[in-house]
């Protein structure tokens, strides 16, 4: 079985594994030429060594021909040095051994002109290997750059295959390079998430959103970078808020025809929390506002009319009131309040009456109770209050009689009633009264003046003598 065909039948998960370890490997063979590299820093080591056995170029001789030859020469041989290992780090031999045997051969040449005292030469051959070296490195950083560059545009292509060979040949150049590493990881596992991408198309087409943002999790955990992944996640996400905002409205419409307010409003607002602007939800809340009144309407309805036939006019009241702070121009409100207000006012008359007959006795009292009685009786009186009227009847009859005082005397004393008659000088006399509190005053020329008030209810005596001289 090839090496292709075995990847091939692999899964993304165990491919993404084979680029971790063949990543490893290269980074250890690179290392291991860098290792390398480093005869060529033994090499001027020892270069250096050599000349300064053979050539004195100490301070004072420094400037002598052969000794800035020479210097030069060396500088070269850094130059140089630098230069491959720069080749080195991208893993030069492996695919331009060509090119970079080139380069050692002609260091190896220069070399050989330094250690025979040509340094004129050497540094000249230095120079060619230098020069070779920095057009192999820009060379190999374009071929790098390109590599890596065909193998996003082939991503973008849905071409993994040939993505997945660009960024291998990318990371034989440069094991460690981040973006060849991350783009042929993003390769192995891009046949994965196109077949993801299908099975979430068909679920979206049948409407199953939880379930294709359930699969679409899976992708996003294989390459979150994946353009057609990340607009396939807006998509969803816009169908999924769509899909809750009307479920959201069409569940507050139910509830607020089954008159279930608070779960109404609960699903509004969850549908202006994900479209503050919907016209459905703030509709929907005005409609709950309305119900709510409308359903308090009715609730005080009944406790006002219950008072009311209880004869509870004082709580009656307050629900119809309660009715008009909801909405002031409800009739049945308005002339429900008036007419307990009415009930209250008359019960409170009657009253009057019945909690101080004696007012009774002054005539124009009498009249204006007799009055309200009569008032009394067009209403439809519940037991309280018709038996209060009854009482009244009762009282009005009662002082409408007249009840007889008898009043005794000394035939001396002269009698009167205080803003009533005089009844002059007796010695017993019945008067005629009716019901009422009566003060009688007695008076006698050089006797001290006697009074008595009596609260004549029924018939009675009174004896009125002036006997008691000034």
């Amino acid at each position: 079985m090839s090496i292709k065909r075995f990847i091939s039948n692999l899964s993304s998960t165990q491919r993404v594994w084979v680029v971790i370890i063949l990543s490893v490997l290269a980074a250890m063979l690179w290392f291991a030429l860098i290792s390398k590299a480093s005869s060529t820093g033994n090499l001027l080591s020892e270069i250096e060594d050599y000349e300064a056995e053979i050539l004195d170029c100490t301070e004072e001789k420094s400037k002598l021909s052969a000794c800035i030859e020479r210097e030069e020469s060396l500088m070269q041989l850094r130059i140089l040095k630098d230069l491959k290992d720069q080749l080195l780090s991208f893993n030069i031999e492996q695919w331009s051994q060509l090119e970079f045997q080139l380069i050692l051969d002609l260091e190896a040449e220069a070399s050989e002109l330094f250690k025979e005292e040509s340094f004129s030469q050497s540094r000249k051959v230095y120079g060619e290997a230098s020069l070779a070296s920095e057009q192999l490195l820009e060379e190999t950083k374009k071929v790098l750059e390109d590599l890596i560059s065909r193998g996003y545009e082939q991503l973008k292509g849905k071409l993994w295959k040939e993505a997945e060979d660009s960024f291998r040949r990318a990371i034989i150049i440069e094991p460690v390079n981040s973006k060849a590493l991350k783009g042929l990881s993003r390769a192995l596992v891009l046949e994965e998430i196109l077949e993801l991408l299908k099975e979430i198309r068909i679920l979206i087409k049948v409407n199953l959103l939880d379930e294709a943002n359930s699969i679409l999790d899976k992708a996003i955990n294989l390459d979150r970078e994946n353009i057609e992944v990340l607009d396939t996640k807006i998509k969803i996400d816009k169908l999924i808020k769509v899909r809750d905002l009307l479920n959201a409205i069409r569940t507050g419409y139910d509830s607020l025809e089954k008159k279930n307010f608070l779960q109404a409003t609960t699903f509004f607002n969850k549908a202006l929390g994900l479209d503050k602007n919907s016209a459905e939800a703030l509709s929907g809340l005005r409609a709950v506002k309305e119900g709510k009144k409308n359903k308090k309407i009715i609730e005080e309805r009944i406790l006002a009319e219950n008072s009311f036939s209880q004869e509870d006019f004082q709580e009656s009241s307050i629900h119809f009131r309660n009715i008009l702070d909801l909405d002031k121009n409800i009739g049945f409100a308005v002339d429900g309040l008036e007419k307990t207000n009415d009930y209250i006012i008359l019960e409170k008359k009657i009253d009057r009456y019945l909690d101080n007959p004696e007012r009774l006795s002054s005539a124009s009292v009498f009249k204006e109770a007799r009055g309200i009685a009569r008032i009394a009786e067009t209403y439809t009186l519940g037991q309280r209050l018709l038996s209060k009227n009854k009482q009244l009847f009762m009282l009005l009859d009662r002082y409408s009689q007249p009840i007889t005082l008898t009043i005794s005397s000394d035939d001396k004393t002269y009698i009167s009633m205080r803003n009533g008659k005089d009844l002059g000088f007796l010695s017993i006399k019945e008067v005629r009264l009716f019901p009422g509190t009566y003060t009688f005053v007695g008076k006698r020329k050089g006797y001290v003046t006697v009074q008595k008030t009596i609260k004549l209810i029924n018939s009675s005596n009174v004896i009125l003598v002036c006997d008691k001289k000034i």
